[in-house]
């Protein structure tokens, strides 16, 4: 302590000089020596929790002399080094069995504090320069940013959890530090500094706020129903008052809840792989999600602003109807498969291959009429994609594993997908 005591001294006194005399070689060399001086500590010293919080405190510290001074070297070099120190000190500290035996006297505590610092330093310092100052987020904010999150709060998950303990602190502190970023996106820098980089920049970390704090405090069925919920109001919002971040977020809660419960996963093995139970990934949450897909979609949907908007604008919904799309889909094989198949049959590839090429080309036909219609023009955007990857499943599965009853069916309904989409896409087109 006595040694991190000294050095901080003399680092913050030469950095000073080195502040007001506009002398850039004195503070390389003050910033270096104290790097340097640092790590041989810790390595002589052990005491990694303890120099890692003052390689921290220079970083920031670095940060705010380029902002002033604009010497934009001290801060890359600082905060690289705090990282992969950091990341270091949270490996040892989350190891099975705890730390090594020379790294014995490194606390849960301290370790949580420091990685926790790492991020909040560098948060605090990015919001006084955008906020306050309104500057825009530069590149290496931006990447900061990311490595913070990762090595700061990353690192902390991990030691909670490895000790058991804490981890749900961290997610509540997660949502709330959400709902301050969606705050301050919605209600400062888009009224005050509009719709820029820094608008991107808080809305971005809120959702990933709200994703990882999500995943600490709920598990299951109720994270489901959390992501769910927020990916409706955040669709309903995103129409409301026409937001495009907003619906993004929404196909982007809707996506981590399909993961989350297996029905992405799971409905994409029901065109590629035999079915072995009935409704497979739609038991229990998948119903809860595969509805909320449905719903984001029809909400995004129903605003009338969407005839006029352009591609780009369009994609979140483009996202939400492929979701919806694939959930569909693969719920109307498995009801197929029940009301015009016996279970025996279901394992049989000729006819599993049939009813998947029959489903995928009256989806494709589906999807080109809707998307004749004024404001669904996304759902045009599904036809092409269907009928490649119809043609592709054609070859690799149907020729194979088909029998001459099945192949006429599926050749059948391929082909007056081919005849029926494009006709429907001209005209579309003409409209």
């Amino acid at each position: 302590p006595a040694a991190a005591a000294l050095l901080t001294v003399l680092t913050a006194a030469g950095l000073a000089v080195a502040w007001r005399r506009l002398l850039h070689a004195l503070a390389w060399a003050v910033t270096l020596a104290a790097l340097s001086t640092a790590f041989v500590l810790l390595v002589a010293t052990h005491a990694m929790a303890l120099f890692a919080g003052f390689l921290v405190a220079l970083g920031i510290a670095a940060v705010w002399i380029t902002y002033e001074r604009h010497w934009f070297g001290l801060r890359w070099v600082s905060a690289g080094v705090a990282d992969l120190v950091v990341l270091e000190m949270v490996s040892l500290a989350s190891q099975k069995g705890g730390p090594p035996e020379a790294y014995s006297t490194l606390s849960i505590p301290a370790v949580e504090t420091v990685s926790v610092g790492l991020l909040v330093g560098y948060l605090a310092t990015i919001a006084v320069r955008t906020l306050v100052r309104r500057r825009d987020v530069n590149v290496f904010e931006s990447l900061q940013t990311v490595a913070a999150l990762v090595v700061g709060f990353g690192g902390a998950v991990a030691v909670a959890r490895t000790a058991g303990s804490g981890a749900g602190t961290l997610g509540a502190a997660a949502l709330l530090t959400a709902a301050a970023c969606y705050a301050v996106a919605f209600a400062f820098v888009d009224r005050r500094l509009g719709r820029g980089v820094n608008f991107l920049f808080y809305t971005s970390l809120a959702l990933v706020f709200t994703v990882s704090g999500s995943l600490l405090v709920a598990t299951g069925g109720v994270l489901a129903a959390i992501w769910c919920a927020l990916a409706l109001a955040a669709a309903a919002l995103g129409g409301r008052f026409d937001r495009v971040t907003l619906r993004a977020h929404s196909v982007t809660y809707i996506l981590a809840a399909g993961l989350a419960t297996g029905l992405v996963a799971g409905a994409t093995r029901i065109f590629v792989t035999p079915v072995e139970h009935p409704w497979g990934p739609f038991a229990g949450p998948g119903w809860l999600v595969l509805g909320a897909a449905v719903a984001c979609y029809a909400v995004l949907a129903a605003g009338r602003w969407r005839r006029s908007a352009t591609w780009p604008s369009r994609l979140p919904h483009f996202l939400a109807a492929l979701i919806a799309a694939l959930g569909m889909g693969g719920l109307l094989v498995l009801t197929v498969l029940r009301l015009a198949a016996s279970p025996e049959s279901w394992a049989d590839p000729a006819v599993l291959a049939t009813v998947r090429t029959v489903v995928i080309s009256g989806t494709a036909v589906l999807v080109a009429a809707l998307g004749r219609r004024a404001g669904l023009a996304e759902l045009a955007w599904l036809a092409y994609p269907l009928l490649i990857l119809g043609g592709i499943k054609l070859i690799a599965q149907d020729l194979p594993q088909g029998r001459p009853a099945t192949l006429v069916i599926g050749f059948a309904a391929y082909g007056a997908a081919l005849i029926l989409t494009p006709r429907l896409l001209r005209r579309q087109g003409s409209a």
